[in-house]
């Protein structure tokens, strides 16, 4: 049996969370307004769904059965994807390139991208209540609290509004309240959510991991935005510098940067090997794990080569 599919080159996992990403906002639900145009783009370019696959596989190992697992991971890959067209309006991080791709408003128009984000919010909500009919309503509640304070103000929300009115006099606690919104918020959406819904035991660890994870993921991320270009990062890049917002490479440096990450994905360690010992079947975590290693060893290059040059 092949692992990878040679005609799309993803994995089975991938390739499940891909198909249906791309045919869970079926033809009937989309009509030919410049909005359905909007959202046909959007189910073309699904990204590496990361989330999706995190959220499908911690549904299979917590029991939930795969028709629910999947419609639960597409939900939380939909409200992470409308996160992504609002985040690139020109109210807010004024974008023009996404997953290797013109943004959406930028050629759509803000108006159109706007209303396939809520589009896409919208199905994504119908999806994770579908996924959950099966579940004890305790655990239906517990999550349903879990989804809200993920994307509420004290989330997702409340990070973005941080995010845009940063200063360029921020420390880097600010900076990182920030990720724990716009960032961390969406990671735990994806591991812990359906741990609260399944009833894991391991609920608590999956949070923790997911913080370590979103946490090293954000300054990657703002290591990218600052360091690299436009063209290997396949988003619009040094948007923090030049609007005066600072990230955490910006605020603290390359060096120090680089070693938050190491310290934030060592810290992940930890967690995930005592998630192995209580439950072997969450090994699949650790095929994720090992996306932070090419970025581990770019990064610490970068940094080394900085420290010879005498500059951040």
């Amino acid at each position: 049996m092949k692992l990878i599919n040679e005609a799309t080159g993803l994995n089975p996992i991938a390739e499940k969370c891909d198909q249906a990403f791309r045919q869970s906002l079926p033809e009937s639900f989309i009509d030919d307004s410049p909005v359905s145009e909007a959202l046909r783009y959007c189910l073309r370019h699904p990204g590496a769904l990361v989330r999706a696959q995190l959220a499908f596989q911690t549904c299979l190992t917590v029991g939930i059965e795969e028709d629910a697992a999947l419609q639960l991971a597409t939900g939380v890959e939909y409200l992470h994807t409308a996160s992504l067209l609002f985040d690139d309006l020109p109210c807010m991080d004024d974008a023009l390139e996404r997953r290797g791709f013109p943004t959406v408003h930028s050629i759509y128009a803000q108006d159109s991208a706007i209303l396939a984000a809520l589009a896409l919010v919208n199905r994504g909500y119908t999806l994770l209540w579908s996924g959950m009919q099966d579940q004890d309503k305790p655990s239906r509640m517990k999550a349903a609290n879990y989804l809200d304070q993920c994307l509420g103000v004290c989330g997702i929300l409340g990070g973005q509004s941080r995010d845009v009115h940063m200063t360029a006099a921020a420390t880097s606690k600010e900076v990182i309240r920030v990720a724990y919104g716009k960032t961390v918020s969406l990671v735990k959406l994806a591991m812990a959510f359906p741990a609260i819904l399944g009833a894991a035991n391991e609920t608590r660890d999956l949070e923790l991991l997911a913080t370590y994870w979103g946490l090293a993921y954000q300054v990657s991320d703002d290591l990218k935005d600052l360091c690299s270009s436009s063209q290997s990062t396949g988003k619009t890049v040094r948007q923090d510098a030049e609007k005066g917002r600072p990230n955490i490479a910006v605020c603290e440096g390359v060096p120090k940067a680089v070693n938050r990450m190491f310290h934030y994905v060592a810290k992940g360690d930890a967690v995930l090997e005592r998630l192995v010992v209580q439950r072997r079947e969450w090994i699949f975590l650790s095929a994720m794990r090992k996306r932070f290693e090419s970025e581990l060893t770019l990064w610490q290059q970068e940094a080394e080569e900085l420290a010879m040059t005498g500059t951040q």
